[in-house]
């Protein structure tokens, strides 16, 4: 019920369920997403068809503006043997917006809505979602694991020019979104990143073993190990991000990982620590001590994601695997 210059103003309410069966061609950088679900439609006061929905974020057509959303009615809400009387049964496909939040990219996790409202503002309904007890959970999503899913309702006004001209109306409008929490699957990101990135380590690792005579091989090793990283780094598709991503920050490691380990092998073999032995030993101790015992750790919590992502490094070893094969 709604109030208008003090007169009780009936609003039909609608009861609305949306059963998932598909998300895919989830892209970050076009910031949409296609989805594919089973829209219910209840009203004990009329009759209501998806009509009286508008779909808020929705992907619009550069020609004419119209939603990019199609709809099939496979319940008219009659009398019948399969479906309840005075529920419309629709399946719905369309394009819809979300905003990516990409900080911890590879293993971010993005919320995907389908955001509604009465099409008519003048001539409002309520729309009221199904209890999260009686939802079903569900859907496959392409590349993506879920994760959690819930209904939101946000408010939003109109402001207007008041009936006697001196003030302010403010219409009222209700706004719901059924979301999607979806995790995206990184097996491949360590299969093409993680497992040549950890080689190019291992290789500027063994490099330092070497024996001084052979400094003009270790520099060269150490240089091509950088430089292959930087290459791997360009090779990657590119995230839209206003800001530095989790595998820019991998990356920038691996960078000063090497590019340290250069400069240390440089001042091993300088003058200075070849007259100060035991400096010499503290960069020798660098070198074949910590730079290891970092790499381990940093593994580890790569491991840590990974598991927490439900990719277990044993899934990673039998892709690689498969990969080789191949």
């Amino acid at each position: 019920m709604s109030t208008r210059q003090w007169e009780l103003v009936k609003s039909p309410v609608v009861d609305i369920s949306i059963d998932l069966i598909r998300l895919s061609r989830i892209d970050s950088n076009e910031r949409r997403f296609d989805a594919d679900f089973y829209l219910s439609l209840k009203s004990c006061d009329e009759p209501v068809s998806i009509e009286t929905i508008d779909f808020t974020n929705a992907e619009r057509s550069p020609i004419g503006g119209t939603r990019l959303i199609t709809s099939n009615m496979i319940h008219n809400g009659g009398v019948g043997p399969k479906f309840p009387p005075n529920v419309r049964v629709y399946k719905v496909s369309g394009t819809f917006q979300f905003n990516p939040e990409l900080e911890t990219y590879p293993f971010d996790t993005q919320r995907l809505s389908v955001s509604f409202q009465a099409r008519k503002v003048a001539s409002p309904i309520f729309i009221q979602p199904l209890a999260q007890d009686l939802r079903r959970s569900g859907g496959d999503l392409d590349g993506w694991r879920l994760r959690d899913e819930y209904v939101g309702s946000e408010q939003d006004f109109i402001s207007t020019i008041a009936a006697n001209g001196t003030g302010r109306h403010l219409v009222p409008i209700h706004k719901f979104n059924q979301t999607w929490v979806a995790q995206r699957i990184s097996i491949d990101y360590y299969i093409r990143v993680v497992v040549p990135l950890g080689f190019i380590l291992l290789v500027t690792y063994f490099s330092v073993f070497l024996p001084p005579a052979r400094f003009d091989s270790t520099v060269a090793i150490q240089v091509t190990a950088l430089l292959s990283s930087i290459a791997l780094y360009l090779a990657l598709p590119k995230v839209d991000s206003d800001q530095a991503t989790l595998s820019d920050g991998m990356f920038i490691m691996t960078y000063a990982a090497v590019a340290l380990m250069i400069g240390l092998t440089i001042l091993k073999d300088s003058a200075i620590l070849r007259a100060v032995g035991s400096l010499r030993y503290a960069v020798i101790g660098l070198q074949r001590i910590a730079f290891p015992i970092a790499t381990v750790v940093a593994t580890l919590q790569l491991i840590a994601l990974a598991d927490r992502d439900g990719a277990s490094m044993w899934m990673v070893l039998q892709k690689l695997q498969s990969s080789i094969v191949g």
